[in-house]
């Protein structure tokens, strides 16, 4: 059964500010941490897409907060959509603030990863072909 928005506390739910100064693992893990809280939450209520976003919205403060707010303008001056999703929200997040050597260092992790004497890579493919 899903429950009404109207019942739900959000007073102690996480915010972000978008500090990533040191770029360390747990800046970033910190920020997908977040991420999985709100995407979790959102998915046990029946909210549309528009009440999505604007409640993850409410979630940003300090810098996480001024980027979205100049994100909308700049978006418009290249003739880009507005984001209306939280599928899509996400990504534009992921973008801002998960680095290339983060999603570097999941995959070097993954390839890491042995099952037996194979790899992940070498199981999962051969798991595809069975």
């Amino acid at each position: 059964m899903a429950y009404r928005k109207s019942h739900i506390s959000t007073t102690d739910f996480p915010m972000f500010d978008g500090r990533m100064d040191y770029l360390g693992l747990s800046d970033l893990q910190l920020f997908l941490e977040w991420l999985r809280s709100i995407d979790m939450y959102l998915t046990q209520y029946m909210f549309s897409d528009y009440e999505k976003v604007r409640f993850a919205i409410t979630k940003l403060t300090g810098q996480a907060s001024r980027y979205w707010i100049n994100l909308k303008p700049m978006r418009a001056s290249r003739g880009q959509e507005p984001i209306d999703t939280w599928s899509y929200m996400k990504d534009e997040l992921k973008g801002k603030y998960v680095l290339p050597h983060y999603c570097k260092h999941l995959l070097d992790k993954w390839r890491k990863i042995s099952q037996g004497n194979k790899s992940a890579k070498a199981s999962s493919v051969g798991t595809r072909q069975r």
